[in-house]
């Protein structure tokens, strides 16, 4: 029998009893039909009541759920005893085509999780026992050594999809959703909440949607002329699309130890996960963007959700560790670049500012129709206030190029 349930339809059942976070028998049965027909085998067996359904901590965008088979249904072979429930944040169908297509070839190349299923809306992936990172873990040099050999991995993908930036489109989209819902005229009141006003030195107090996309134009010039290589990008490699395996732990200090004390992996001990946003970019934004996310935590469960610690953004030094390792990674692969440590590294001080404007494009459009309890109003403008204090550093670019 054809299962017709789609990602829309369950994120409505979810919806219409949002003032709880336990799992509706409705909701719950749909669930089981899906994971019967799309993973089969000794999935078949389990009837809704049995199975063990929780919602877990995920992305801004995406909701995701932990599906496990009851105790007493054994598994065929290699089938998973659990499986990951992704219901996409978009209806955009490109977008989804897209996302389906880079999954499917990290997966195939074990980049990331497993691909078990594919339905309108969601997928069932592999569920990876573990944690993800925490803000000031990204600091520490095993986690550099894996992210700088994961960037060269990704950087040299090829992929069956538009090889132009999408940066510019992405966020000029946000901006007419942003128009249509308030209006041409509307104007943002740039009030910072987490960035401490000691760090800026002239914040910008309003701005226009006309504004906006004017600052738009202004990046993409500098981006432009940056010459910054355009490679397949993660876009948002943050602490939490980065995981730890639970058989693995990371001290304070930045030491990776296993349970088995065995040799250490430390390709095994992490995997990158949430693609989402992944498309051809410019090698700047990509790290850019990590480098923000140094100094920018999601973990704050009191409004507005999230921290922003303006010291511990990288200088140019902090980031060379990550970046010899990306170098390394790409030097092994016969993958040369002329580029050394000190041009990457400058490259992602000045893309910096493009990371802050893009997000804080993402949040206002985020904040139209928000699912989560997460301040995507205050998040974009604190991410504005930084972009305007450092924009300057990504201006370089056309001051060289005068």
């Amino acid at each position: 029998m054809t299962i017709n349930t789609t990602g829309l339809e369950l994120r409505n059942i979810l919806a219409k009893d949002n003032s709880t976070q336990e799992v509706t028998e409705t909701f719950k049965s749909k669930c089981v039909a899906l994971v019967r027909n799309y993973l089969g085998g000794a999935w078949l067996n389990v009837r809704h009541a049995d199975c063990d359904i929780k919602q877990i901590t995920g992305g801004m965008s995406n909701i995701l759920f932990k599906i496990d088979l009851p105790d007493n249904i054994s598994v065929i072979g290699n089938q998973p005893k659990s499986t990951l429930l992704r219901l996409h944040g978009t209806d955009n169908a490109m977008a989804l085509i897209i996302d389906t297509i880079i999954f499917t070839i990290l997966s195939e190349r074990q980049m990331g999780p497993k691909l078990y299923g594919i339905f309108d809306g969601g997928r069932f992936e592999e569920y990876i026992p573990s944690r993800c990172l925490i803000r000031t873990e990204l600091r520490h040099s095993v986690v550099n050594q894996f992210l700088g050999k994961m960037y060269g991995k990704i950087h040299t993908l090829s992929c069956p999809i538009n090889k132009e930036p999408m940066l510019f489109l992405s966020a000029s989209g946000w901006i007419n959703e942003v128009e249509k819902a308030y209006g041409s005229e509307h104007v943002f009141q740039i009030k910072t909440t987490q960035v401490n006003q000691k760090y800026l030195n002239n914040p910008i107090k309003n701005i226009s949607i006309a504004q906006l996309r004017q600052e738009l134009d202004i990046l993409n010039k500098c981006m432009i002329a940056s010459k910054s290589p355009i490679v397949f990008a993660h876009n948002d490699l943050q602490e939490g699309n980065i995981l730890l395996k639970n058989k693995y732990a990371l001290s304070d200090n930045g030491q990776l130890s296993s349970e088995s004390n065995e040799d250490l992996d430390v390709d095994d001990a992490f995997t990158v996960i949430d693609y989402e946003y992944s498309n051809y970019n410019y090698r700047g934004f990509d790290f850019g963007n990590h480098f923000c996310e140094w100094g920018i935590g999601y973990e704050e469960t009191n409004a507005p959700g999230y921290t922003i610690n303006y010291q511990d953004f990288p200088t140019t030094k902090q980031m060379k560790p990550l970046i010899q390792c990306y170098l390394d990674e790409l030097n092994n692969t016969s993958h040369d670049t002329t580029d050394d440590v000190e041009t990457i590294a400058l490259e992602a001080e000045r893309f910096m500012p493009v990371s802050h404007f893009f997000w804080a494009c993402w949040a206002f459009k985020m904040e139209l129709n928000k699912e989560i309890d997460f301040g995507y109003q205050e998040y974009g403008m604190d991410r504005l206030s930084i972009y305007f204090e450092n924009k300057h550093k990504l201006q370089e670019y056309l001051w060289l190029n005068c």
